[in-house]
């Protein structure tokens, strides 16, 4: 029995005057193998299999977000992946699957065929962990992207006098507290504007989440209040 191209054959059995034969091929590329047999008589017979291919190349994903900016809408990843060439042979990509965590708590596992991945929970941290499989079932090591920063929701802001009087004099500074509230990033700040938009000052820096209090802002008179936040804008 020969086999082409050329390889390890090996005669695994031989019963009612049937051999068994097994053929090896390691290297990664494309086959059509041919297998040719001859009897003690000299009489010889030839068939043609079908072709098969070798890829033991895992595919490779990349993923695209900017994580060094705050997002104020919901975030799409976008993720691309391919097969890489080897042995002149790429299986091509079967599919691509990404994990989405929230509060680094892992979401369920979803292909990308169904959706572009989209990042909705608002947090300073959010992850996304992902890999692709190619047709010959060969799967990349999983890749993961951290620090997605999303923040749909307006700070508040609140003044009060203090302490609160019947009456102050006039031409005097009010005695004024504000207290800044933002449930999403931490370090939001507050501008106080005049009507032409100059910055009069800038106070209450929230160092955590929650409530930030500023006493002791002294103010001749009324003016408008911008809020905003400090990293998401």
């Amino acid at each position: 029995v020969n086999i082409e191209p050329n390889t390890t054959l090996v005669r695994t059995s031989f019963a009612n005057n049937i051999s068994t034969y097994v053929a090896t091929y390691t290297e990664e590329g494309y086959y059509i193998y041919t297998i040719t047999a001859t009897d003690q008589s000299g009489n010889t017979g030839t068939y043609v299999s079908e072709s098969f291919t070798i890829d033991k190349t895992p595919p490779i994903t990349t993923g695209n977000v900017n994580t060094s900016i705050w997002h104020t809408s919901d975030v799409p990843v976008n993720l691309d992946a391919y097969d890489p060439i080897s042995g002149n042979v790429a299986s091509g990509i079967k599919n691509t699957y990404y994990i989405i965590y929230q509060d680094e708590v892992p979401q369920q596992i979803q292909a990308l065929s169904l959706g572009l991945p989209i990042i909705n929970y608002e947090d300073d941290d959010n992850w996304i962990e992902y890999w692709s499989v190619d047709r010959a079932g060969n799967e990349e090591q999983h890749r993961l992207i951290k620090g997605i920063k999303l923040d749909k929701t307006m700070p508040y802001i609140s003044l009060e006098l203090e302490p609160l009087l019947q009456e102050y004099p006039n031409n005097e500074p009010l005695p004024v507290v504000m207290e800044v509230y933002d449930p999403i990033v931490d370090g939001a700040a507050i501008e106080i504007v005049d009507g032409g938009g100059t910055t009069q000052c800038v106070a209450g820096v929230i160092v955590q989440r929650g409530r930030g209090r500023q006493k002791n802002l002294q103010l001749l008179e009324r003016l408008p209040i911008r809020e905003f936040d400090g990293r998401a804008g």
